[in-house]
């Protein structure tokens, strides 16, 4: 079967693979062709790795050992084929756990990675007029999101395979009212933190009402609440592209949550200079990668985006160096930068 493998973190990797459950129950195929993928995925990485007979090896790994190394699974695209049933699956893998199963030596983490790495659990809820939907297909937020958040949190943000322990615990049902002791499974299972269930209410077509994102932020100690608002940037605009935009934007608010962390970053940021950004942008694929040339420079120390009501696309960049060496990278890589009163607006044109 179709197998794609790229590192997604110092201590996490993603294995994208194409599973097939045959059942007379699409319920039942489903839970198999996700089961296999998992367990493919596992023999993958165990090759990778260079373990004596993979196969083998990974047959006689325990549940327990399993729901260790499995850190996620996201299903990307299904088809259903009479009692056959096919899902191409991301799977997220824990390199030190398996390295643990499999008794390998210890890949050494850097403090850096440590200090920046979080385990961030996101859900999704599309809420339509009619009504909301998560683990359902008609979820049309769920698709765009996840490639977002790969592309962006790169292996920092989890996104849970949709099986029926997920299923037993949150559905669109009890999004807005679940509590953080009754995700407890859920929070042990995949070695999360923080569980961020995403709302989406997305604006109409012909209007230039924003789209509204509900961001709940459950942790075990407590949860708390916060609004996103994304403005169409004229009334024309498609429901295509304001879903697009709003995936663009919560993807950057929960890649910024999950790289927020630890107190000498903190401390870092409280020290250095500080550089206000407006971008201005057509398409969210502009936003996204003016966003990403800003964080990937040297001079970039840290990359605030707004968390509540984005009437405005802005930012606060906070500098390692000279504001000159930021200005150098970004003009480098084609991004226009002008000076206004508070700062630079950025732009591709």
């Amino acid at each position: 079967m179709l197998a794609i493998a790229s590192p997604a973190s110092a201590a996490l990797q993603e294995i994208r693979v194409v599973g097939v459950g045959i059942e007379s129950s699409s319920m039942r195929a489903n839970e198999l062709a996700i089961e296999y993928a998992k367990k493919r995925a596992v023999y993958l990485a165990a090759k990778k790795m260079g373990v004596p007979s993979p196969s083998k090896a990974a047959a006689k790994l325990t549940n327990e050992q399993l729901r260790q190394i499995i850190r996620g699974a996201n299903v990307v695209q299904t088809r259903r084929k009479g009692d056959m049933t096919f899902h191409e699956v991301n799977v997220t893998i824990v390199d030190e756990a398996l390295r643990r199963a499999f008794k390998l030596p210890e890949k050494p983490v850097s403090d850096e990675a440590e200090m920046k790495m979080r385990g961030i659990l996101l859900l999704s809820v599309y809420a339509s007029n009619e009504r909301a939907y998560m683990w359902e297909k008609e979820n049309q937020l769920r698709e765009p999101l996840s490639d977002e958040i790969r592309r962006q949190a790169r292996g920092g943000v989890l996104l849970p395979g949709g099986d029926l322990e997920d299923l037993r615990l949150v559905d669109y049902q009890n999004a807005l009212s679940v509590k953080p002791d009754e995700l407890k499974p859920m929070f042990a299972r995949y070695g999360a933190e923080e569980i961020i269930i995403a709302i989406l209410k997305p604006s109409a077509p012909g209007t230039m009402d924003p789209s509204t994102v509900l961001l709940r932020r459950l942790k075990l100690d407590g949860e708390h609440n916060e609004l996103l608002e994304i403005p169409p940037a004229m009334v024309e605009e498609t429901s295509v592209v304001r879903l697009a935009k709003a995936a663009n934007t919560i993807a950057g608010a929960i890649t910024q949550i999950a790289t927020s962390t630890a107190e000498r970053e903190a401390a870092a940021r409280a020290s250095a200079q500080k550089l206000k950004l407006r971008f201005s942008y057509a398409i969210p694929k502009e936003l996204a990668r003016m966003q990403e040339v800003v964080r990937n420079s040297p001079a970039t120390l840290y990359l605030e985006m707004p968390s509540i009501a984005l009437a405005r696309v802005g930012a606060t960049v906070y500098l390692r160096g000279e504001a000159e060496a930021l200005r150098t990278d970004l003009v480098k890589q084609g991004i226009v930068v002008t000076a206004i009163n508070d700062g630079w607006r950025l732009s591709v044109r």
